[in-house]
Formats: structure tokens, C-alpha cells, sequence
């Protein structure tokens, strides 16, 4: 059980982000199934329902992961929320290029896509706002 706590105090930071991550996804996907439910779109409508879907998760991510994963407790200012938009938007185009890439290239059901590309996008995403965006 000393085991398992001690992992967890050295790993407590990115359980909590992966936490936020999988709020962050659910709310992404939602969006998503939404609009892409709404018809049969074609592959850029779907992209654009992504990365829409993204900029939603994106609010929830900024306020979990800056008062409570990474504990930011300095006045907002225009640098850092810069920052999270510069960090949210190679987020964004990462994620829409893999996800056009995957409905293009793999044959698979148009939700299936957002979910493929998530290790690499989330693992960006953690070590950029780890090491730069809440530093």
C-alpha cells in the first residue's frame, strides 16, 4: 500500500491532468457526436466539428488545469492565457490533421477518429502545459 501512495504523490500531478484530460474529452466528444450526428457531413465538415468540439474542451481545460492540476494562483494576465492559446492551438491543428488523416486514410467510423488520435494529442498537450504554459 507504501507502494501505490508513494507512485501516486510522484505521479499525482498527471493523474490529476489525465482527469481533467478525460473531462476535457468527454466534453470534446460530446460536441462532436453532436454535430456530427446531425447529418451525413463530409470529412472537412467533420474536422470543423472537431476541432470545434476541442475549443470546447479547451474552457474546461484552461480553468481545471490552471487552479487545480497546475495550482496557478497569479492574476490572469494576457501572457499566460497567450500561452494557453498558443499551447491550445498546436493542440488544435495536431489534432485536426490526425483526425482528417484518419478519416481519409483508415476505414473507420467517423467517432471512432477523434478517439485514435488522443495518446499523441494529450501527451503534447501535458508536456507543453507542464513545462511552459503553467510553469
Amino acid at each position: 500500500m507504501d507502494k501505490l501512495k508513494q507512485l501516486f504523490v510522484k505521479y499525482k500531478q498527471f493523474i490529476f491532468f489525465c482527469i481533467v484530460g478525460a473531462s476535457n474529452t468527454l466534453v470534446a466528444i460530446a460536441v462532436y457526436s453532436i454535430l456530427a450526428s446531425l447529418g451525413d457531413f463530409k470529412d472537412f465538415t467533420l474536422v470543423i466539428f472537431s476541432a470545434i468540439g476541442d475549443i470546447a474542451g479547451a474552457v474546461n481545460s484552461y480553468l481545471w488545469n490552471r487552479y487545480w492540476v497546475f495550482k496557478e494562483s497569479e492574476v490572469t494576465t494576457g501572457k499566460s492565457v497567450l500561452k494557453f492559446a498558443v499551447t491550445f492551438g498546436i493542440y488544435l491543428t495536431i489534432s485536426a490533421l490526425l483526425v482528417g488523416l484518419c478519416l481519409s486514410l483508415l476505414p473507420i467510423n467517423k467517432y471512432l477518429a477523434k478517439i485514435i488520435v488522443l495518446p499523441v494529442t494529450m501527451t503534447i498537450n501535458y508536456l507543453m502545459n507542464k513545462f511552459w504554459t503553467f510553469k
